[in-house]
């Protein structure tokens, strides 16, 4: 979709599968961390806390890359602003997981749509 400015920006599905994706990849590597004795549950209290004991961005990016290869092709006309935007839902919807006690799906921080109609 074309916005009045002449920037593109992904479907709404489309954007709802890069973060259910981005989101599954964060849900597994912050479980796998905790397994792994990296850190503990009680530190993993909110996404400011992991700061203390990781770099809980790692968690928002891919494999090193702050995007992966699919949001740098449905992503690729964001400006930086955009993009600062997209880094903050993340991080947002994360954080509301990990004070949720990591109960349920990161991903169901997206079930009320609230940070989709942010964008």
């Amino acid at each position: 979709m074309q916005t009045e400015d002449g920037r593109y920006i992904p479907s709404q599905e489309s954007f709802e599968q890069l973060l259910s994706e981005r989101f599954m990849l964060a849900e597994k590597l912050i479980k796998e961390d905790i397994e792994n004795g990296l850190f503990t549950a009680e530190e993993a209290d909110s996404f400011e806390s992991l700061h203390e004991v990781t770099d809980p961005n790692c968690y928002v990016s891919d494999e090193g890359e702050p995007a992966s290869s699919m949001e740098k092709d449905l992503l690729k006309h964001y400006g930086t602003e955009d993009w600062n935007n997209y880094w903050q839902i993340l991080i947002d919807a994360l954080d509301s997981w990990l004070r949720c006690g990591m109960k349920g799906s990161v991903i169901d921080q997206l079930n009320d749509g609230i940070l989709l109609k942010r964008f």
